[in-house]
């Protein structure tokens, strides 16, 4: 029998590895208690008032959600804030234009016009264009969620907003459909692992289309595909010669480079930023570790000291931070490490409370995480504020998990 310890995606891994294509429930029910997190010392965010707001009301307490939602502000009722805004709807035949016109300290600081879009679409766009002219960050409001929702036998693929609407199901196989990976900053492409009938296989959906083809299909398992960021090459997990080693393909040639070769169970790629290094999970010392391979190939080293667990590692291309789950007195709780203070590399926990924290997936600012929250058998979506350690949820408990936050929608 598996260790209960082992992550739920890595256990199935491991499932898979040996020839048991099951999916287990191991956790009893429980009910939800507060999250406690760790600050890392940032004290809070901007306040924000919306001064005054010209259109539609249900356009209005969009734009209002969404500056709530994005967490980079405490939006305060009334009263002196460190920003205040003005918005302005104005319709074009069946679109419309919203300007935005912030000020702070008296002082304007930004006026601009969104592109003719529908409602949704020109405010998230224009809190996404608050965020990057004041901050110089990219927003969140134009991206989009892939996830994975289902029971045991039955798992598709979805995407939504950053907010939990406008939720749309990718993949009808009737099957396990799991593991969904955008395509770098491309919102119209995802790749996914398809567990068909006595056989696995890569799948990439091209989602403007509504078509989908496999890119990977060898005998064994099939996993873990994690695109580099020029787009050209494709991490993935394969085990041709019975063992699950590591493997790069070449998305035109479709050429393979094996980077690992032995005997432990490896999974969860994920590329640095500049696309020269993979961070991967490896069994090789008798428990899940993270571990660092050149993408070209060569000698592969651990990252961390500590000895917990640690699986499901995702490497922001904004902030240079690898976050990932640990498994610490039984549980799972998320952690963060800047790639960029060198090594020894140093592991800090952004958020712990009951149940089990999985599946940690960075936002296009760097800032924040989507990850899976599971109690008992509930598994909900939260959106995680690694500065200030904030808890939001996403979507309600139910079946979602694996969830890959895409770039920005052009």
């Amino acid at each position: 029998m598996l260790p209960l310890s082992m992550s739920g995606l890595y256990r199935r891994i491991i499932l898979v590895a040996s020839g048991l294509l099951v999916f287990a429930a191991v956790s009893a029910p429980a009910q939800p208690a507060e999250v406690v997190v760790r600050k890392p010392g940032v004290e809070e965010n901007p306040t924000l008032v919306m001064q005054s707001f010209e259109g539609p009301g249900e356009v209005g307490r969009l734009l209002r959600q969404t500056l709530i939602r994005c967490n980079w502000f405490r939006v305060v009722e009334e009263g002196p804030a460190d920003y205040q805004v003005r918005g302005l709807w104005r319709e074009e035949g069946e679109l419309g234009r919203l300007r935005l016109t912030v000020s702070s300290g008296g002082l304007s600081v930004l006026d601009f016009v969104t592109d003719p879009n529908d409602p949704r679409t020109a405010v998230y766009r224009g809190v996404d264009t608050l965020l990057n002219r004041l901050f110089e960050v990219p927003g969140i409001a134009s991206s989009r969620i892939a996830f994975v929702m289902g029971d045991q036998r039955r798992k598709e693929i979805h995407t939504m907003n950053f907010d939990g609407s406008q939720v749309v199901r990718v993949t009808n196989n009737n099957s396990i459909s799991t593991e969904p990976a955008w395509s770098g900053n491309r919102v119209d492409q995802l790749f996914y692992t398809y567990y068909e009938p006595m056989r696995m296989s890569i799948m990439m959906v091209d989602l403007r289309a509504g078509r989908q083809r496999r890119v990977a299909r060898f005998s064994g398992l099939n996993a873990g595909a994690r695109v580099a960021p020029d787009q050209r090459s494709l991490a993935l997990c394969l085990s041709r010669d019975g063992a699950v080693n590591l493997y790069v393909m070449n998305l035109e040639s479709e050429q393979l480079r094996q980077l690992t070769s032995d005997r432990s169970v490896v999974s969860s790629p994920a590329w640095s930023p500049d696309g020269r290094t993979i961070c991967y999970v490896s069994d090789r010392n008798g428990r899940p570790h993270l571990y660092l391979m050149p993408a070209e190939g060569g000698r592969s080293r651990r990252l961390l000291r500590e000895f917990d667990e640690a699986v499901e590692p995702d490497w922001c291309p904004v902030s240079n931070q690898v976050a990932f789950a640990t498994r610490i007195e039984g549980q799972y709780v998320i952690a963060v490490i800047d790639m960029n203070e060198g090594e020894p590399a140093r592991r800090r926990i952004v958020v712990k409370g009951e149940g089990d924290w999985e599946s940690p997936s960075w936002a296009p600012d760097g800032r924040h995480l989507v990850c899976t929250r599971r109690v008992g058998r509930q598994r909900q979506l939260v959106m995680v504020d690694t500065w200030l350690g904030g808890v939001l949820p996403i979507s309600r408990a139910g079946n979602l998990e694996l969830a890959d936050w895409s770039g920005l929608q052009e």
